[in-house]
């Protein structure tokens, strides 16, 4: 399991209502996958520091992408506000049928956040609950410094 693409094949949209496949976790050296839900508090409160990490390690290889669990359409007012309310301008994807019957229906907590490499497939281990900007960069670090070697 742990040797194949965690979310394999999918299409769905982001939440402006862009096409997007899993094309969008393959290709940067390690990305971050934050699954939250709108009506989740801590979701919400560590998505300014997730947005300033995707700032930080951009350079890097890196990227921040969400995927919101309670949200299967595009174009999702209360998801719109929440991501321009934080300033989470990376890309947040909603739950599309092919999400939903994937990865995520192993998700019963959120956030939920894992790490993938550039193959899609995941590195380290799955994070429960929201972290400190802090947190998350250690994280990060150390990460980036398996994908790497």
């Amino acid at each position: 399991e742990s040797e194949s693409r965690v979310f394999g094949t999918f299409r769905s949209e982001t939440v402006d209502g862009e096409a997007v496949t899993q094309e969008i976790l393959e290709g940067t050296d390690l990305t971050m996958v934050n699954i939250w839900a709108t009506f989740c508090r801590p979701c919400i409160s560590e998505m300014p520091d997730l947005a300033a990490l995707n700032e930080e390690y951009a350079d890097r290889g890196f990227q921040v992408v969400g995927i919101i669990s309670d949200v299967t359409q595009a174009g999702d007012e209360t998801a719109g506000e929440i991501v321009s309310m934080t300033g989470a301008d990376y890309t947040h994807i909603v739950a599309s049928d092919d999400l939903r019957s994937g990865f995520l229906r192993i998700v019963n907590v959120v956030p939920t956040t894992i790490f993938l490499d550039r193959e899609g497939k995941r590195v380290g281990e799955t994070y429960s609950g929201s972290r400190s900007k802090e947190e998350w960069a250690e994280i990060i670090e150390l990460l980036m410094e398996e994908t790497s070697e």
